[in-house]
């Protein structure tokens, strides 16, 4: 018996011992040439370019008729690299003293090819060819440099001398496969790239560049390892690419940015494979993560991100404009393992997250948004392997499609609003309440009246000072508007209605608001043949409007888009509206007396011929509203209140990205 323990002891450490060289043999393998185009990408909607010997200038099958030709090149020449031939630059040196812009003075580098002029070096990487081999096995330094624009690398194989980890970024030196400095518009389609320390292709200081169709594997070296690398080094330039269509696997980033503000990048249709030793595609926080800035503006949308073992994407800071990541392909259980943001090298705190928005969407799905979980970055309409971490939007009800009026309101009570509906089939209002932590209806409906067919301009607000919010009709036929109060223990309408008011067939905004401060909702109305703002004050025993009414202010005939909300706290609510032809938002702020306006306006918010839409939201939880803002393209700004009508600009929150009607209310 104990010869059998002992044996089995021996067989469990064997498998071990096995189990962790297979681990070691795996990160140290060979590395497989790509066949022919290697790791296919699909659904790439470029165009990729492919060339022959028979469209060159000049055809080249050695390294000194290599030398020569690019040396004498002229501008819009093909230079065409013999398929399967290896054109070895490792004993080539062409030393630049700077690197661009004197970024670098006085520390020479070792280039083994320079292009100074816009011509396309090319070969028949394709279907049928694996295309020409450009190697280099020199330490500290780069294959090709770019010094011109315009140029076009196609179709070859370019191969350094470092596939390694390691364990520290500049033993034996650092390398790279392409770089540009100063120089704008280059491509690089179709190629090889492997064995790069620091960048198979370094961007600086350059833009408008693309990155399409090529194969990008084993550059990763600890510290170091990109794929793409984008830097900006000096303020007056922009850096920025298009990354597309490409396939990579172990890199130690596939895309990395520097940081600096004036750093872009888009990223799509790529495939992301296996065996990288860091997070996919990164961009730092400016002055290596000691600044919040994490470059100017991401989009990352329709790759496939095969290794759930590394994190997909991490934002180290707040992007100066906004990162949008959507309909990307996660292999990744949740959102939460696929998508990072740090801030200074920290988390965000998990108490700053978040804010709820509802939109009703044109499948007429209701979807929740998270916005606040992540600072200016956008993600929606991606797929990962479950769902067990609430993504920034997700689907919450379905089937509305019957559905014509949606009414938010304190309905219930119970710390959030709740949604009444009305249902065009039934003719009812059915009411679905929301669960007071935020996370979606309760299971069914109940509804709470019938017959609405002929109200327009159903009013929400606090009429009877209850506890719960009560509904105000306009009745087309009667011309009337009559009033139905809702229990307070949010079980349904009273029985019957209160005929509060008539003859409104003249007015088209109507605006509930705080506007006495008597513990009731009051009604201000826009006269269209007036052009005149009047306010119906509505009486604290909730029975109705005292007679008459006051007009408060005169000429709005320019406006559109009345944000009624506590914009200065001063007891009763303001009016902000939209000006046509100024193409701007105005505050007019009322007296606390309940009497009116003020005399004028103040411009609160600028340049906005962008929006389509704006709606009051009190973002920070104190009781004094901020502005939420939607772009025609869905964008969702945020317009931050300081409390007294002072406005910061605008902030990206992320996306309705797919946006039929925002259900307004406190989610």
């Amino acid at each position: 018996m104990k010869h059998i323990k002992y044996l089995i002891v021996i067989l469990i450490l064997y498998a071990c011992d096995k189990e962790n060289q297979s681990i070691i043999e795996a990160a140290n393998k060979p590395i497989q040439s790509s066949s022919l185009l290697g790791n296919s990408v699909t659904n790439c909607p470029d165009n990729i370019n492919v060339y022959t010997q028979s469209e060159a200038d000049i055809v080249v099958s050695n390294m000194n008729e290599l030398k020569s030709a690019v040396a004498n090149a002229v501008d819009g020449e093909i230079i065409y690299l013999s398929d399967n031939t290896i054109f070895d630059l490792s004993g080539e040196c062409n030393y630049t003293d700077t690197d661009c812009h004197n970024d670098r003075p006085n520390s020479p580098t070792c280039y083994s090819l320079i292009i100074k002029k816009s011509i396309k070096l090319v070969s028949g990487r394709n279907g049928s060819s694996n295309g020409a081999i450009i190697s280099s096995t020199r330490a500290r330094s780069g294959m090709i440099k770019i010094e011109a624009d315009n140029v076009i690398i196609s179709g070859i194989r370019l191969k350094g001398n470092d596939t390694v980890i390691g364990q520290v970024p500049n033993i034996p030196g650092t390398t790279d496969g392409i770089f540009i400095c100063g120089y704008n518009n280059l491509t690089v389609e179709n190629c090889e790239i492997s064995g790069w320390s620091h960048a198979g292709v370094y961007l600086k200081n350059s833009a408008n560049n693309l990155v399409v169709n090529n194969y990008i594997h084993h550059n990763r070296r600890y510290g170091l390892g990109y794929g793409v690398s984008i830097h900006t080094s000096n303020d007056a330039y922009d850096t920025n690419a298009r990354i597309s269509c490409n396939y990579f696997e172990y890199n130690r980033h596939d895309i990395a940015g520097n940081g600096h503000e004036n750093e872009s990048y888009v990223a799509s249709y790529n495939t992301i494979g296996l065996g990288g030793n860091g997070h996919s595609f990164d961009m730092h926080g400016k002055g290596v993560d000691t600044e919040e800035v994490a470059g100017r503006a991401i989009s990352i949308h329709h790759n496939n991100f095969t290794n759930k073992h590394q994190t997909g994407i991490l934002i180290r800071g707040i992007p100066v404009d906004k990162a949008v990541i959507y309909q990307n392909v996660f292999a990744h259980d949740n959102e939460c393992e696929a998508i990072h943001q740090t801030i200074l090298g920290q988390d965000i705190p998990i108490d700053n997250l978040k804010e709820n928005f509802l939109v009703l969407n044109n499948s007429d799905n209701i979807e929740k948004y998270t916005f606040g979980k992540y600072k200016k970055i956008a993600t929606y309409d991606n797929t990962y392997a479950s769902n067990t971490c609430a993504p920034q939007t997700e689907t919450i009800s379905q089937g509305w499609s019957n559905y014509a009026r949606f009414l938010p309101g304190k309905w219930t009570n119970n710390g959030t609003d709740d949604l009444m509906g009305y249902h065009v089939g039934q003719d009812n209002m059915n009411l679905y309440k929301f669960k007071s932590d935020g996370s979606g209806f309760d299971y069914g409906y109940t509804t709470v009246s019938h017959g609405w067919t002929n109200y327009s301009h159903l009013l929400v607000g606090n009429w009877t000072n209850n506890g719960t919010d009560d509904l105000m009709g306009y009745h087309v036929g009667q011309n009337n508007m009559n009033l139905y109060t809702f229990k307070s223990d949010g079980s349904g309408f009273d029985y019957g209605y209160t005929t509060v008011s008539s003859g409104w067939t003249n007015y088209s905004h109507l605006l509930v608001g705080n506007w006495t401060n008597n513990g009731t909702d009051d009604l201000m109305g826009y006269h269209v043949g007036q052009d005149n703002m009047n306010l119906y004050k509505f009486k604290p025993d909730g029975s109705g409007f005292y007679s008459g009414y006051t007009t408060v202010s005169h000429g709005w005939s320019n406006y559109s888009h009345f944000l009624v909300g506590n914009w200065t706290n001063n007891g009763t609510d303001d009016l902000i509206a939209y000006h046509n032809i100024q193409n701007q938002l105005n505050l007019y702020k009322f007296k606390p007396d309940g009497s009116g306006f003020y005399s004028g306006y103040t411009g609160v918010a600028s340049g906005l011929s962008n929006f389509k839409e704006f709606f009051t939201y009190d973002w920070k939880d104190d009781g004094i509203d901020d502005i939420v803002g939607i772009t025609h393209s869905n964008d969702v700004y945020l317009f931050k209140n300081n409390g007294q009508g002072n406005f910061e600009g605008s902030y990206f929150l992320g996306v309705f990205s797919d946006l039929k009607l925002v259900l307004k209310g406190n989610w």
